[in-house]
C-alpha cells in the first residue's frame, strides 16, 4: 500500500510542472549496485555485492533554478552458498521508485547535476534450501521481504548529440534506506541514453 501512494504522491508531483517546461526526456539505464549493506542480513560468506540494475527516468529540466528526475530502478542479484556441504540458493531484489531534485551547471558540451531526493524500496530476500539444512545452526539470518521509505544524493552528466535525436547520461547515487534497527545502504553506478520528449 505505501508503494502505491508514493507512486501516486511522485506522479502529482511531475504532472503540476510538466505542462510549465520547455523540456522533458525520457532515458533508459543499465548499471551495477555496490557496497550493499544491511545489519540484519547474515550469509555464510556475506558477498551481494555488484546487484545488476536496470531503470527507467523522466528528466525535467527548465524548471526555476532547479531540475526534476523521477524514475524507477530495478536491481537484483543471484547468489549460491554451500553451507555444511549443501546449497543454499539466495536472491535479492529491489525495486525503487525515487524522485531527486537536482541543481545544473551546464557546460559547453554538456550538463553536470548534483542533489538529492527521496523514494520508497520494495526489497525482497528469497531464499531456497534443504529441509535437514537449519539456517540457525550457522549462524545465518535473512530478513522478510518489505518496503521502506530512504534518501539518497545523486551526481550525474548528460550530453547531447546534435546529429542524433538522443543523448548520454551517466549517473553516481548513494543510498540510505531507513529500516527498522537495520538500515540499508549501497551505491549506485549507471549509465544511458535519453531521448528528449515534445
Amino acid at each position: 500500500m505505501r508503494q502505491v501512494l508514493v507512486a501516486v504522491a511522485l506522479l502529482t508531483v511531475c504532472y503540476a510542472p510538466v505542462s510549465a517546461v520547455d523540456e522533458v526526456g525520457f532515458g533508459i539505464k543499465g548499471g551495477i549496485v555496490d557496497n550493499y549493506s544491511q545489519k540484519g542480513l547474515d550469509l555464510p560468506v556475506y558477498n551481494v555485492n555488484r546487484l545488476n540494475l536496470i531503470g527507467g527516468q523522466f528528466h525535467i529540466s527548465k524548471l526555476p533554478v532547479v531540475e526534476l528526475i523521477v524514475g524507477a530502478d530495478y536491481s537484483w542479484r543471484d547468489r549460491t552458498y554451500v553451507v555444511d556441504n549443501q546449497k543454499l540458493e539466495f536472491r535479492v531484489r529491489d525495486l525503487a521508485i525515487t524522485a531527486s531534485v537536482v541543481y545544473p551547471i551546464r557546460l559547453s558540451t554538456a550538463k553536470l547535476y548534483i542533489g538529492g531526493g527521496l523514494g520508497s524500496h520494495s526489497i525482497s530476500y528469497e531464499y531456497l534450501r534443504p529441509a535437514s539444512l537449519a539456517l540457525e545452526d550457522y549462524g545465518i539470518d535473512i530478513p522478510g521481504t518489505s518496503s521502506y521509505f530512504g534518501y539518497h544524493a545523486v551526481i550525474g552528466c548528460k550530453t547531447d548529440i546534435p546529429s542524433i535525436p538522443v543523448g548520454f547520461f551517466m549517473e553516481a547515487r548513494l543510498f540510505h534506506i531507513d529500516a527498522p534497527e537495520n538500515d540499508i545502504s549501497y551505491n549506485s553506478w549507471s549509465g544511458g541514453i535519453f531521448l528528449p520528449l515534445e
